[in-house]
């Protein structure tokens, strides 16, 4: 199976409402966008929200940012049914041909056995800590930071940098 990513614009509404609601329920809300931030994006020449599909199905989907030297994925899911299919795994592979460098961020892994798992499924696919001491800024005034670990397949040349770029273009 060969997955690849649509990128989604205004022109796929009922796609963007599936995936919105799907990002509510896979998210707590201070790990993620209310509505009108979320559709905000699309307005953004540095984001991309994508679906995650074959020639059959939508896997899921992942939000991107093209920053001065990394991609930073905000947010991917696999939706639940196809879980354990190597379909993450795969997604990965993708970004990792396809750009230098790929940031993301995690929860600790001593936050729950989920977040254990979810970093250790990044270390299996190429990814080191970068941080474990990164704070993702709130998305919002009533909403909280969240201590995470901040992660990406290589040592990025000026992580100091990098960390401000996010601060001030992903979550400004």
């Amino acid at each position: 199976m060969d997955i690849y990513l649509k990128s989604l614009n205004n022109s796929h509404k009922e796609e963007l409402h599936m995936i919105y609601k799907a990002y509510c329920n896979a998210f707590p809300e201070d790990e993620r966008r209310n509505e009108f931030q979320f559709w905000e994006l699309l307005e953004n020449p540095a984001v991309y929200i994508n679906s995650i599909e074959d020639d059959k199905e939508k896997f899921g989907y992942i939000i991107i940012w093209q920053l001065s030297s990394a991609v930073f994925v905000e947010h991917f899911e696999v939706f639940p049914k196809f879980r354990g299919k190597a379909i993450g795994g795969k997604l990965l592979s993708y970004l990792l041909d396809k750009f230098p460098i790929v940031i993301l961020e995690s929860e600790p892994d001593f936050f729950n056995i989920t977040a254990e798992r979810r970093i250790n499924f990044y270390k299996r696919n190429g990814f080191i800590i970068l941080d474990k001491d990164y704070i993702q800024p709130a998305y919002s005034e009533n909403k909280k930071p969240l201590n995470l670990y901040l992660m990406g397949n290589k040592i990025p040349e000026n992580l100091k940098v990098l960390k401000r770029e996010i601060k001030e273009i992903v979550y400004r």
